[in-house]
């Protein structure tokens, strides 16, 4: 059973049949907040993970959130939950971070697997094991309105574990 969830919605909703040419545009690089500490606007609590996560102010009204169970584009996983980027350009909204679960059996091979898993494990415990998925880049055009939104709401894994709370 596949169950998606939207919470946190914020300015406008992306259109899907928009089209944007942001991928073949320059790209500012990613830079992580100087601090390394982010505040939190409130708390996102999985539905299907069991787990909660506090919510940057930064991404506050700019972010929506969704779930899956099992989903085919990550094999081994139990859910999957995405963070995506509210663009006021509209297009495809970006992942700011997805959040994959493993049964810690399931990560076992594919952590010490030879090919590098996806991410960053962030939190384990109670026979689970979660792993981050980070926006490697800023996929706007430079110095473009949403370019500038997303730069400070992109995280590391350091910020993505002190946010997390496995229930």
């Amino acid at each position: 059973m596949t169950l998606a969830v939207v919470a946190a919605c914020g300015r406008g909703t992306p259109s899907a049949a928009a089209d944007t040419t942001a991928a073949a545009a320059p790209v500012a690089p990613v830079a992580p907040p100087a601090s390394g500490q982010l505040a939190s606007s409130g708390t996102f609590t999985s539905l299907l993970g069991d787990f909660q996560f506090a919510v940057p102010e930064v991404w506050e009204q700019r972010y929506t959130a969704t779930e899956r169970a099992k989903p085919p584009e990550y094999p081994g996983t139990e859910t999957v939950t995405e963070f995506l980027f509210l663009p006021m350009s509209g297009g495809t909204p970006p992942a700011l971070l997805t959040i994959l679960q493993y049964s810690e059996k399931a990560w076992k091979p594919i952590g010490a697997g030879p090919s590098k898993p996806a991410g960053t494990v962030v939190a384990e415990g109670g026979g689970r094991v979660f792993v981050a998925v980070l926006l490697a880049s800023n996929p706007f055009p430079a110095g473009s309105e949403d370019a500038v939104a997303i730069a400070p709401m992109l995280m590391t894994p350091e910020q993505v574990s002190k946010a997390m709370r496995i229930q």
